[in-house]
């Protein structure tokens, strides 16, 4: 009976926790790795008549995000560095060097739903859902934008009654937004990471 009585004891401690974050803010840092494919037109790209090529593009990038939010709904503002490793096109491998034409900086602006499920009084895991804008920083209208619809799982860690160590790892696709037409984008997906740290209000 005593046994029966803590765990219920419990039960409402770690519920209250869960749900007593009537609003948070905080930020932190975050990584990602993306593929983008599409379809370059040569005859586009060069003035110069070409049959049409397609590649495959990998980057990763490091970058800040801050987000606000409640129970169950964050508001996300980031910005993100996009480094591409390579491309790939009709097979042959570019170098590292030879991609960096595809080398930018973006302003992310993320909404996402979450639903918090209490692990213990300490650990908070949930589901998350969303969607991402990354505007490309650059003047030069053949950068394209990206919408991305993504989801996944975060961890809240309470290292006290109030400050929470955040994760997030979510995976995604995007669609691409402008951006000259020669290079063909098709679509993007891949993995962002994010860790920050938490106030809860």
């Amino acid at each position: 009976m005593k046994r029966f009585i803590l765990m219920i004891c419990c039960i409402f401690a770690v519920e209250s926790v869960a749900f007593s974050i009537e609003h948070s803010f905080g930020g932190g840092v975050m990584y990602n790795m993306t593929t983008t494919m599409g379809t370059l037109d040569w005859a586009g790209f060069n003035g110069d008549p070409g049959l049409p090529s397609d590649w495959t593009m990998r980057r990763s990038g490091f970058g800040v995000f801050a987000f606000y939010g409640s129970r169950f709904f964050e508001l996300n503002l980031g910005a993100l560095w996009k480094n591409p490793e390579g491309m790939i096109i009709d097979g042959e491998k570019w170098s590292k060097q030879d991609s960096q034409l595809f080398e930018v900086m973006a302003i992310q602006f993320g909404a996402y739903l979450k639903y918090p499920i209490p692990l213990s009084y300490m650990f908070i895991l949930f589901p998350t859902g969303g969607v991402d804008f990354e505007l490309t920083l650059d003047s030069n209208e053949e950068w394209w934008n990206e919408l991305w619809g993504r989801a996944g799982l975060g961890l809240d860690v309470f290292l006290s009654e109030r400050l929470f160590l955040r994760s997030h790892v979510i995976y995604g696709v995007a669609y691409p937004v402008g951006g000259a037409k020669y290079f063909g984008l098709d679509f993007s997906h891949g993995l962002l990471v994010k860790v920050g740290l938490g106030w809860m209000l």
